[in-house]
C-alpha cells in the first residue's frame, strides 16, 4: 500500500511535469500569433457596380479581383485612345516616306541647279519642301507621343473600375451590390 501510494504519487508528479511542461510549450506556441488587421477596400471612380465577385466570409488571395465598375464608357474611351494611337503612327509614317521623297528632290535639284537646268526658284521650293516636312515629322512624332500618354492613361482608367484583395484574408463585409451607385473613398 505504500508502495501503491508512492507510485501512484510518482504518477501524479510525472503528469503534473508534463502538464506544466505542456503548458509552457502552448505558451510559447501563443507567443507566435499571426497579424490581424482589416482595410477597407473602395473604389477609385465613381461609377455603377457592374460585378461583385465575393461573399462576406470568403477567402481571398492578395490581388484578386473582388469586384468591377461597369466599364462601357471607359473601355470606349480606351479604343478611342488605341484608334487615335494608330492613325498618329500611320500619319507619321505617311510623312516619313514624304520627307526622304523630299530629300531625294533636293539633290536632284541640287545637281540640276548646278549645271543651271533649273531655276533657283524650283531650288528653293525644294528646300521648303524639306523643311516643311521635317516640321510636319516632328510634330506627328510628338502626336505619337501625346497619343501613347493617352492610351496610358486610359489603360489606368480601365483598371481603376477592377477593385483587388489588397492582401490575402477574408472578407468581414461586402458592403455593396451589382447595380449600385458607388462614388470614390
Amino acid at each position: 500500500s505504500d508502495i501503491g501510494l508512492q507510485a501512484t504519487i510518482q504518477l501524479l508528479v510525472i503528469a503534473v511535469l508534463g502538464v506544466m511542461w505542456l503548458g509552457s510549450l502552448w505558451k510559447e506556441a501563443r507567443t507566435v500569433e499571426p497579424i490581424t488587421y482589416s482595410e477597407f477596400v473602395g473604389y477609385l471612380k465613381e461609377g455603377k457596380i457592374a460585378e461583385v465577385f465575393i461573399e462576406e466570409g470568403a477567402s481571398v488571395e492578395e490581388g484578386q479581383v473582388l469586384a468591377r465598375l461597369d466599364g462601357s464608357t471607359t473601355q470606349a474611351q480606351y479604343q478611342l485612345a488605341e484608334h487615335q494611337l494608330q492613325a498618329s503612327r500611320k500619319a507619321l509614317a505617311e510623312v516619313q516616306v514624304r520627307l526622304a521623297e523630299a530629300q531625294r528632290a533636293l539633290i536632284r535639284a541640287r545637281a540640276l541647279r548646278k549645271d543651271n537646268l533649273v531655276s533657283e526658284t524650283a531650288l528653293d521650293q525644294a528646300e521648303s519642301e524639306v523643311a516643311a516636312q521635317q516640321a510636319r515629322l516632328e510634330a506627328l512624332q510628338s502626336e505619337v507621343g501625346v497619343a501613347e500618354s493617352s492610351l496610358h492613361v486610359r489603360a489606368r482608367d480601365l483598371d481603376d473600375l477592377v477593385i483587388r484583395a489588397p492582401f490575402a484574408g477574408v472578407v468581414i463585409s461586402k458592403d455593396a451590390q451589382p447595380g449600385e451607385m458607388v462614388s470614390p473613398i
